[in-house]
């Protein structure tokens, strides 16, 4: 069973599709006689046949794969357990020893927007980065199980990752720190600001908790909820009065080249009727010139290294608010071998070296 993510997951070189492939119900792939293992080192071709099964709700795959019975029993998914599930495979006997809890490739962030009157002032963006708590974003969400707290852009997994805290708050935020900021910066309280936000059943109680320390620290924030079309939304010029918005993000490849740039670089995203993906309007001089010359370094290590320190600058200058690196559940069947997650590249089942029993 992979719902949604199969086409994706695998370079079908070894495989073919067998007849037609229906987006709401699936389709086989089998061997491809053309295929050659003497050259591709990759590819294992364990699997004589992959079958893949769309439209089935995420709950109902994992009491499959609980239960563990007939064709399931060498069935994987590519959907991560709702957090719903978390507690049945806890407590379901032998499902530790065919599970999987791994760093998932996508970082949830707050990017406050930098036109906005409230969040053009540091002072204020730093308040508001220090009042963040984590822990209770976490909590909502389902737990640790579910995802771990950042204070960087690049994922945990990549190279360019850096481990900082740009204003020394703890992961249960500062209120009373941030409120003292805003004090000593003589910025009036409470703070009026809208945050919004892709809302979810799960994320209006996330973000009522975040809500809570930024409230105790000065703010007077308003939840602006969104559900249809959320991204282009809060990239249109509308939503430019807005003060904050939620977003999350995954490398395309394993390089902060594909994390800072298309998020921060303002020159390649702001028009004067988008942000495009830099939903913040960020677009610092310093930030620009320093991506600029990291593109041009050639050692890799090193190139990595400078990605690290362009992600602490944006935070620092309290360009964004990272939160948490998301991460997947998996549970397989007890006739799949040699189960392995690629967490550089999607953080989904690496098809290549599995096999059944």
């Amino acid at each position: 069973m992979a719902p949604g993510q199969l086409g994706q997951a695998f370079d079908p070189r070894d495989l073919k599709l067998e007849g037609t492939f229906d987006k709401d119900k699936g389709g086989k792939f089998v061997r491809n006689p053309n295929w050659d293992a003497a050259t591709d080192p990759i590819r294992k071709a364990y699997p004589d046949k992959i079958v893949d099964v769309e439209g089935i709700q995420g709950e109902t795959v994992y009491q499959r794969l609980l239960a563990d019975g007939g064709d399931d029993k060498t069935a994987i998914t590519f959907g991560t357990a709702p957090p719903s599930v978390l507690p049945t495979i806890a407590s379901t006997p032998g499902a530790d020893k065919r599970m999987a809890n791994v760093p998932a490739p996508y970082v949830d962030y707050i990017q406050p927007n930098m036109t906005s009157t409230a969040m053009s002032n540091p002072k204020v963006r730093q308040a508001f980065a220090m009042a963040t708590n984590r822990d209770a974003y976490i909590t909502a969400n389902g737990g640790p199980q579910v995802m771990v707290p950042t204070y960087a852009m690049c994922n945990k997994v990549l190279a360019c990752y850096k481990d900082f805290n740009p204003f020394g708050a703890p992961t249960a935020g500062d209120p009373d720190g941030a409120k003292k900021v805003l004090t000593d910066a003589g910025v009036a309280t409470p703070v009026n600001i809208t945050v919004v936000y892709r809302k979810t059943p799960t994320r209006d109680k996330s973000f009522a908790a975040l809500k809570e320390t930024w409230d105790k620290a000065g703010f007077n924030v308003t939840l602006e909820g969104i559900t249809d079309k959320y991204y282009r939304t809060i990239s249109g010029a509308a939503m430019k009065t807005k003060d904050a918005f939620y977003a999350s993000w995954g490398a395309d490849w394993p390089s902060g080249s594909t994390d800072i740039p298309p998020l921060f670089d303002g020159r390649i995203n702001i028009t004067p009727t988008s942000s495009n993906q830099d939903y913040g309007y960020y677009n610092s001089d310093a930030a620009n010139k320093a991506m600029d010359a990291a593109y041009l370094i050639t050692d890799p290590a090193a190139r990595e290294k400078a990605w690290g320190d362009i992600d602490e600058m944006i935070s620092k200058d309290g360009g964004v608010i990272p939160l948490v690196n998301q991460k997947f559940t998996f549970v397989y069947g007890s006739g799949v071998k040699n189960f392995e997650v690629n967490t550089l590249f999607g953080g989904y089942a690496d098809l290549a070296n599995i096999a059944v029993k």
